[in-house]
C-alpha cells in the first residue's frame, strides 16, 4: 500500500496509506498521523436543512474545519 504525506493547510502534515497496492485516484485511504478521526463531529449547516439526504442540515465535519 503506498504511503504519502501531504501538508494540509488546516491540519499540517497528514500521513496516509491507500487501500490498493498501486496509486488509484479516488482510492480509500487510512490516516496514519496528522488527522484524528475522533475530531469529527456533527455540525448544523442551516443552508442544508431542506436538502434531501442532509439529515435536516446535520452533517459530519472535522472540528477544525467547522468555523
Amino acid at each position: 500500500m503506498p504511503t504519502s504525506t501531504y501538508n494540509h493547510p488546516l491540519f499540517g502534515p497528514v500521513t496516509f496509506k491507500t487501500k490498493h497496492n498501486i496509486w488509484v485516484r479516488g482510492d480509500d485511504i487510512t490516516f496514519i498521523s496528522g488527522f484524528d478521526v475522533n475530531d469529527i463531529t456533527w455540525v448544523n449547516i442551516p443552508e442544508l436543512k431542506n436538502i434531501p439526504g442532509s439529515h435536516q442540515g446535520m452533517v459530519q465535519f472535522h472540528k477544525k474545519g467547522h468555523a
